[in-house]
């Protein structure tokens, strides 16, 4: 297997993952959990998924971590991969396109970074999904003129974490004009326990672009010993009492999606992302790439309605996927029962409840 990667085209491997999330699009099995009935949403964030004491390869980034008794520097040495997820409310975070950090050679003098890959990934982005409608979900690295100037020429929109230190101009003025309108302002009470608060800027003009600001914070009684934590983000939509809801609830706060359902899951549950499956660079992307096509088909069949009652009655994910290994070692395979799935059409729905 490893002599087979280390030979593979790693780029025509990651071609898999979007081609199947293109699938799922062309098939409209996505459409029910579209921004506004309209903006797939689609989180960018990166991770570090490899690291050593020593260079791997020429690609590795380097960090200084502290300086001998010498006062020698003394670095850790890693790879860095920036990853486009296409999320839904339901849970679902299915990688899209993957745009790995890495340096052209160790003696670099300015190191990759996962803002230069960005831009790199954004033009693959739209090339591959000229025509799609989509909404960005962007943490707080982002939001600079740059970005800004690309989802506009695309014709993105846009959800970023926004923080004080980020623009603090714009946020100086967010606060100012937050306070001056006041009828820019809804609570609203989910249920007995949650309440959430919800405040709103139009129009905030920065270097030729006008922002908007929305603030949403909620409050549950039964976590009262914890401090509600507030979400504020810039976003290209005009924001107004009907959508504020929706553009924080189904929009800004399923970026966290890209990082529990997508990155921690890949780490912490069998999938062993920060495991180094080989010594070969170009064998460790294409591993990455495979480990995101499983993830891809795991999550369908989680999520599927035929599935996802037989997992109930198992009492759990991981005691549904031990019982489906013992079969597969236990039992024979029907080749008729294959014969008969390969050449006949079915249909597993997506279960969103």
């Amino acid at each position: 297997m490893i002599n087979l990667l280390v030979k593979f085209d790693e780029k025509k491997m990651g071609k898999i993952p979007e081609k199947m999330v293109r699938k799922l699009i062309k098939s409209r099995t996505l459409e029910k959990y579209r921004l506004l009935g309209k903006y797939y949403l689609i989180a960018i964030d990166g991770t570090r998924f490899l690291t050593f004491d020593e260079p791997h390869c020429k690609n590795c980034l380097r960090k200084e971590i502290k300086k001998d008794k010498n006062g020698n520097s003394v670095y850790e040495y890693y790879h860095y991969v920036l990853s486009a997820k296409l999320v839904t409310e339901s849970g679902l975070s299915l990688t899209i396109m993957t745009e790995f950090v890495e340096n052209e050679s160790m003696d670099v003098e300015k190191q990759d970074c996962e803002l230069k890959a960005y831009y790199r990934l954004e033009k693959r982005l739209k090339a591959e999904f000229r025509k799609l409608n989509i909404c960005l979900l962007l943490d707080s690295l982002y939001p600079n003129q740059n970005v800004f100037k690309v989802c506009k020429e695309n014709r993105w929109q846009y959800l970023i974490y926004f923080k004080e230190g980020a623009i603090p101009t714009a946020y100086q003025e967010y606060l100012e004009e937050k306070q001056q309108n006041p009828k820019n302002h809804l609570t609203d009470k989910v249920n007995k326990w949650i309440t959430r608060e919800y405040h709103w800027v139009n129009g905030i003009e920065w270097e030729n672009f006008k922002l908007n600001v929305l603030y949403c914070k909620e409050d549950n009684i039964r976590k009262r010993k914890k401090k509600p934590h507030p979400f504020v983000w810039i976003s290209s939509f005009s924001i107004n009492k009907k959508k504020c809801h929706f553009l924080a609830n189904q929009g800004g706060r399923l970026r966290s999606k890209i990082e529990n359902q997508g990155f921690n899951s890949q780490k912490n549950e069998g999938y062993n992302l920060e495991h180094a499956y080989s010594k070969d660079y170009n064998a460790i992307k294409c591993f990455y790439h495979l480990m995101q096509i499983a993830h891809i088909i795991n999550q369908l069949m989680q999520h599927g309605s035929e599935v996802k009652q037989i997992i109930k009655e198992s009492g759990s994910l991981e005691n549904f996927y031990l019982e489906l290994w013992e079969d597969f070692r236990n039992q024979d395979v029907d080749k008729y029962f294959i014969h008969h799935i390969m050449h006949n059409c079915f249909q597993i729905r997506l279960d969103s409840s």
